[in-house]
């Protein structure tokens, strides 16, 4: 059950080919246009959510990325979204019959365990399917290096009382980062090579997370090294 334990970090959701033409907006535009809107989404109207559903489409329609990537994601916003449109048509037309006190209205409204849920828990799913589906964009599109790197000299900028840099702690992000990616793999090999053995032996665990532990003790004594020898290089530059 361990197996998919790293998959919701979006470390290895970069897409190298096909490239779209998302590839080629500039990665600092496109992370803090993403980012704003999604600050200001949960204020905006139900009107401009369902046109930042149908842009979403569009957008999704114009991508030549791989299927399993957007496959879900999308036939999620259209179901969910028709369902959302359908109530706010609805709720329109009851306010609507509101001011027609004089007229008898006989058309009985269809009764449906999706037609009686509230319009705020449609609102609040859309709202989440958009946020996961334009960060999902995001690290497809953009390395994840270039989106650290905007964070932290954002974070960083009016910083002055900080002990590194900007500059070092990017490096220092971007080194952690890329090392979880390689302590993810190596845990992933650890557990498919138990699983090849078909067995349920505590021993085999044990001597796996010791072995592990070993391989981080060392990684990061290496690790240390490089950072300090560069350092040094730097220094007398």
């Amino acid at each position: 059950m361990f197996n998919n334990i790293f998959q919701p970090l979006f470390f290895n959701q970069y897409i190298i080919s096909p490239r779209t033409w998302l590839h080629t907006i500039p990665y600092n535009m496109k992370v803090y246009l993403i980012l704003v809107y999604l600050f200001f989404l949960p204020y905006l109207h139900d009107i401009y959510i369902i046109i930042s559903i149908i842009l979403y489409l569009l957008i999704i329609r114009n991508l030549a990325l791989p299927q399993k990537h957007i496959f879900h994601l999308k036939h999620i916003v259209i179901i969910v979204s028709t369902i959302f449109l359908h109530n706010y048509i609805l709720n329109i037309d009851k306010q609507g019959m509101n001011y027609a006190n004089t007229i008898v209205v006989y058309h009985k409204l269809p009764i449906s365990i999706f037609y009686s849920i509230p319009i705020y828990i449609f609102r609040s799913t859309i709202i989440y399917i958009i946020y996961i589906s334009l960060l999902k964009i995001l690290y497809s599109t953009t390395k994840y290096e270039n989106i650290i790197k905007c964070c932290v000299k954002q974070t960083t900028y009016n910083n002055y009382q900080s002990k590194y840099t900007p500059h070092q702690n990017i490096l220092i992000i971007i080194l952690a980062s890329q090392y979880i990616i390689l302590l993810a793999q190596k845990i992933h090999l650890l557990l498919q090579a138990i699983r090849l053995r078909n067995t349920k032996s505590y021993y085999l665990y044990f001597y796996s997370l010791h072995y592990l532990l070993n391989i981080v003790i060392l990684d990061i004594y290496n690790l240390a090294s490089f950072i300090h020898i560069r350092k040094i290089y730097i220094n007398y530059d």
